[in-house]
């Protein structure tokens, strides 16, 4: 059985270039804190049902980019110091970590992961002082929905598969894969990175991400993970979630 890492583009994973960010899709949960002074976001690569951070339940086990903003009541209780402000999770420990990213003029960013279900407080404080709070919620997911975008031989139009198939493609389709962490039945907000394995091993190649074509050198990622379908038949694809240990397999026909 066959194996790639399907790691996400955001949070320093893999750098992909603004304009390929820009044109995506997905959708964001934001909330203000309970000091009304700095927003808080998470985009999830899916359409997430739940907008508002303060109820929203956030996938356990992977770091999740929370983009941070002040609000105008913010701003004037800030000034020029808004990049002092720093993070902090509460309760902090072997359960959860977080890690501030570095800002010369505004508000900081920070990644945020939980290992365990439960409630943690998120405190933006400005030269040791409480500046702001909010509260979130971590679930662990018990499934992993799957939507499957499949790129047939000539053609340029990308059709989605939803579920775990049996799904049927034709020999020389490209493939990719949006991993989706749900709990009882809903859908949790973050994304997740999971490996991918394929069994027969040698149904498929990897695929490669041009990004330049340049006189000295050709730039390509391996990221987001892609793969053709080179051998005719039933082939297996499953993705793992090691961190929550969960897996899912999806099941292709390529005639």
């Amino acid at each position: 059985m066959y194996g790639w890492k399907m790691a996400r583009s955001r949070s320093g994973l893999t750098l992909l270039p603004l304009y390929l960010v820009c044109i995506g899709c997905g959708s964001t949960t934001s909330g203000v804190g309970e000091l009304g002074r700095v927003r808080y976001a998470l985009h999830s690569d899916f359409v997430a049902d739940q907008l508002d951070l303060d109820d929203a339940a956030i996938v356990t086990g992977h770091a999740q980019y929370i983009s941070t903003e002040l609000t105008d009541k913010g701003d004037k209780k800030a000034g020029d110091d808004a990049h002092k402000i720093r993070h902090h999770v509460v309760p902090a420990g072997s359960s959860a970590s977080m890690t501030n990213l570095d800002s010369d003029h505004d508000v900081p960013d920070f990644r945020l992961s939980a290992l365990q279900s439960g409630s943690y407080t998120v405190e933006s404080k400005l030269d040791g002082a409480v500046f702001d709070w909010i509260d979130l919620s971590f679930v662990e997911p018990d499934n992993i929905a799957v939507v499957a975008w499949v790129l047939a031989p000539d053609t340029s139009d990308w059709v989605d598969y939803q579920g775990l198939g049996p799904h049927s493609v034709e020999l020389g389709s490209q493939v990719t894969f949006l991993p989706i962490p749900c709990a009882n039945g809903d859908r949790l907000v973050g994304d997740i990175e999971v490996d991918l394995a394929v069994n027969p091993e040698t149904s498929v190649v990897q695929g490669e991400n041009v990004l330049g074509v340049y006189e000295q050198n050709v730039v390509t990622t391996s990221q987001p993970v892609s793969v053709f379908f080179v051998e005719e038949g039933e082939v297996e694809v499953t993705l793992s979630d090691a961190p929550n240990d969960l897996s899912v397999e999806v099941v292709f026909v390529v005639e």
